[in-house]
């Protein structure tokens, strides 16, 4: 909005996760390599861009957002392609150890 008439919408593009700064969509190999770049000065090297996606599950069911919802904010069809997507995470597994023992009494 601040960009007004300034803002580049690439109607080819559809909506972009991550455009250039003025709206237009990055090309693929300078994107990856920009990220790399990030990433490395951040710290996290190893984490490719697609990577986000993953995380991004996980940080949702770990939330406890119901499936459909976190399908829908993907751009999904369908629920079981969050298998590909959601990891099972310590933490998530101490929350469904504890929820175990306040079931059985401890």
């Amino acid at each position: 909005m601040l960009l007004g008439p300034a803002w580049v919408l690439d109607a080819d593009a559809g909506d972009l996760v991550v455009d250039r700064g003025m709206g237009e969509p990055w090309l693929p190999p300078t994107f990856s390599t920009y990220w790399r770049r990030f990433a490395t000065a951040q710290g996290f090297a190893e984490v490719p861009f697609h990577g986000l996606r993953h995380g991004a599950a996980t940080l949702l069911l770990a939330a406890g957002v119901a499936d459909p919802v976190v399908v829908q904010i993907m751009g999904h069809a369908d629920t079981r392609i969050l298998k590909r997507y959601q990891d099972v995470v310590p933490e998530l597994m101490r929350d469904a150890s504890a929820r175990m023992d306040a079931i059985l009494g401890e």
